[in-house]
């Protein structure tokens, strides 16, 4: 797997990889394919954090019924995973969003969404940001270092479990009273 920054060129092939990553969760408005289109072209976009994971084959799973563990491969390259940060408002923080990360049904529970976080945080880690936060599963992003927002004084600008709302520190900042993110506009919040 290639983790590689996106490119404009990748961008049909990522709406599609998102729209498919989204379709059958339950927790989501279905609309982080637009997101995505309103993110690429927003002031507040980071693209040198945006990332795709690239395989060499593309992978198609067994359907649910078949018994047959194996994999099917087929000869060409394939966006298997996508993410991307953009500029939020913390207080006086330096900080970003993750949102969204995806990656494709056939290539989930694969490790293709841990490096591509990884490899993101790598990159963050080298430059000023302080955090960066994301709305996400609760089982999935602390082993990533995300920790619930609300210990940092830390709060959404919308109603959400506590829990799925956290913040992974890369610089330690002190709030001293509650402090509500501000989205871009691109996330019509």
């Amino acid at each position: 797997m290639n983790i590689r920054p996106a490119t404009t060129e990748d961008l049909p092939e990522i709406i599609r990889l998102v729209q498919k990553s989204f379709a059958d969760e339950v927790f989501t408005d279905h609309d982080e394919h637009n997101l995505v289109k309103r993110l690429w072209t927003s002031p507040s976009a980071l693209p040198q954090f945006t990332l795709v994971a690239e395989s060499d084959h593309k992978l198609d799973l067994p359907t649910e019924n078949s018994r047959d563990p194996q994999l099917n491969f087929q000869q060409n390259k394939q966006l298997a995973g996508f993410i991307q940060f953009s500029r939020l408002t913390v207080g006086n923080l330096n900080a970003c969003a993750l949102a969204p990360l995806a990656v494709l049904p056939a290539w989930q529970h694969h490790g293709i969404g841990s490096q591509l976080i990884e490899a993101a945080h790598a990159k963050i880690a080298q430059t000023n940001f302080d955090c960066s936060i994301v709305l996400g599963h609760a089982n999935y992003y602390p082993k990533f270092g995300y920790q619930p927002a609300d210990a940092l004084q830390i709060f959404p600008p919308f109603e959400v479990p506590a829990e799925a709302f956290m913040v992974k520190v890369f610089r330690p900042f002190t709030l001293n009273e509650k402090t509500i993110v501000g989205y871009d506009p691109a996330f019509g919040i």
